[in-house]
């Protein structure tokens, strides 16, 4: 349970119930995530839902990146790097009210004169932030891995910088 990013419902009463519905044995199980609220008198707040579809079409986006047999640790790296780097541009543009790059949001954003409550750029903005935690934790393997530049770039790397058992061995590339 204390792996779920997310969870959405149709609404039906045994899933968001107060007392015996899933969301509550949620809420009990793992009580300190961060959760949008997508109801507000009864009402979908469009903005969270076009948010969401926004941020988990980026997230699958990443999820197909690291898929596959030929998928390398140099590349998995670079693909968690750059998603961390977007994110924390996400966060800036949000905060700055630009949605360039959230499309779903901007063409709501757009239809609404650009009106997005600051209560939900907070949100937003917190719910980038505990991603962004959560991927660095996730995958602090990838992240803290350090790829020698030899590796990357073999025919580029001055011999003199490299262990003596392998300079000669580079010599012969």
């Amino acid at each position: 349970m204390g792996n779920i990013i997310a969870c959405s419902t149709d609404g039906a009463p045994s899933m968001i119930g107060s007392h015996r519905s899933f969301i509550a044995h949620l809420k009990r199980a793992v009580p300190k995530k961060n959760t949008i609220q997508l109801r507000q008198k009864g009402k979908m707040i469009w903005t969270d839902v076009a948010y969401l579809a926004d941020i988990f079409e980026k997230l699958n986006i990443v999820n197909k990146q690291l898929q596959g047999n030929n998928t390398t640790l140099i590349q998995a790296k670079g693909v968690v790097l750059s998603f961390l780097s977007k994110l924390t541009l996400f966060r800036q543009n949000i905060v700055g009210r630009e949605f360039g790059q959230l499309p779903c949001l901007s063409e709501l954003a757009m239809a609404n004169n650009n009106i997005i409550r600051d209560d939900n750029i907070h949100i937003y903005c917190s719910h980038v932030d505990s991603l962004s935690e959560d991927l660095l934790i996730r995958f602090k393997d990838l992240t803290e891995l350090v790829i020698p530049n030899f590796v990357i770039n073999p025919f580029r790397t001055n011999i003199e910088t490299l262990d003596p058992q392998f300079q000669e061995e580079f010599i012969d590339l």
